[in-house]
C-alpha cells in the first residue's frame, strides 16, 4: 500500500509540474528565456529517492513533453530519464538538506540538457550558431532555473519526506551511521575491516605465534 501512495503522489507531482511549467513559466519567462521546472523535479528525486524514482521521474515527465510539444517523439523522456538516472548517483552520498548539492546538478544536467535539445535542432535544421545558442539561450537559462531551484528545491523535499514514505531519513545516511557506530564501539571503528585484515598480517597476535611453533615442531618430529 506504501508503495502504492508514493506513486500516486510522485505522479500527481509530475502532472502539477508539467502544469506549471506550460503555464506559470511561461508567464515569468525573460525575453525566450524559460527555467526547466521539469528538469529540477527529476534531479529532486533522483537526489532524494535513488537512480530509480529519478528515472522513472525523468520518463513520465519527458513522456509529457513529447506528447504536448515533442518534435521527435521520445527525445523528452529520454533525455529527462537520464537526468533523474544520473542524479540519482548522489543519493547516499550527500546530504539532501545541504541547498549546494542540488544546485550544482541542476546546472550541470541543465547544460546536457540544452546540448542535447541544440543537437536536436541541428539535425533538424541543418544549421545553429553553436556559440550563439550557448551565451543567448543556455547559459542564461542555466542561471534562471538555479535561481528557481533555490525555491522550489525546499517545496520537493517537504514534499518528500512529509507526504511520502522517506527512502532514507537523515540519521539513516552514511555519515551518521558512521557516527553511531564509533559511539557504541570506538575501538571497532577506528580501524576499518581492511586496516584489520592488514594488522593481523603484518603483526600477528601470540595465537598466529603459537600456530606457526606446533607447525615447525610437527616437521621436527
Amino acid at each position: 500500500m506504501r508503495p502504492m501512495k508514493n506513486r500516486i503522489i510522485l505522479f500527481i507531482t509530475i502532472i502539477v509540474c508539467f502544469l506549471l511549467q506550460c503555464t506559470v513559466m511561461d508567464r515569468i519567462s525573460i525575453g525566450s528565456i524559460t527555467p526547466n521546472l521539469l528538469l529540477i523535479l527529476c534531479v529532486s528525486m533522483g537526489l532524494m529517492r535513488g537512480r530509480k524514482v529519478g528515472l522513472w521521474t525523468g520518463f513520465f515527465s519527458g513522456l509529457f513533453v513529447d506528447l504536448f510539444y515533442g518534435s521527435l517523439f521520445g527525445f523528452y523522456a529520454l533525455i529527462y530519464m537520464y537526468i533523474g538516472f544520473i542524479s540519482g548517483y548522489a543519493f547516499r552520498s550527500f546530504y539532501d538538506d545541504d541547498l549546494k548539492v542540488p544546485l550544482f546538478l541542476v546546472a550541470g544536467t541543465d547544460l546536457l540538457y540544452n546540448l542535447a535539445v541544440y543537437g536536436l535542432q541541428f539535425l533538424l535544421r541543418g544549421r545553429l550558431g553553436f556559440w550563439t545558442y550557448i551565451y543567448r539561450i543556455i547559459i542564461p537559462e542555466i542561471v534562471y532555473t538555479v535561481f528557481l531551484t533555490i525555491i522550489v528545491y525546499r517545496v520537493f523535499y517537504w514534499i518528500n519526506y512529509h507526504l511520502m514514505d522517506t527512502v532514507r531519513k537523515e540519521s539513516e545516511s552514511i555519515w551518521e551511521l558512521n557516527k553511531k557506530n564509533h559511539q557504541k564501539n570506538p575501538s571497532e571503528t577506528y580501524y576499518s575491516s581492511c586496516d584489520r585484515i592488514y594488522f593481523s598480517v603484518i603483526c600477528p597476535g601470540p595465537a598466529a605465534f603459537q600456530s606457526a611453533d606446533h607447525t615447525r615442531r610437527g616437521l621436527h618430529q
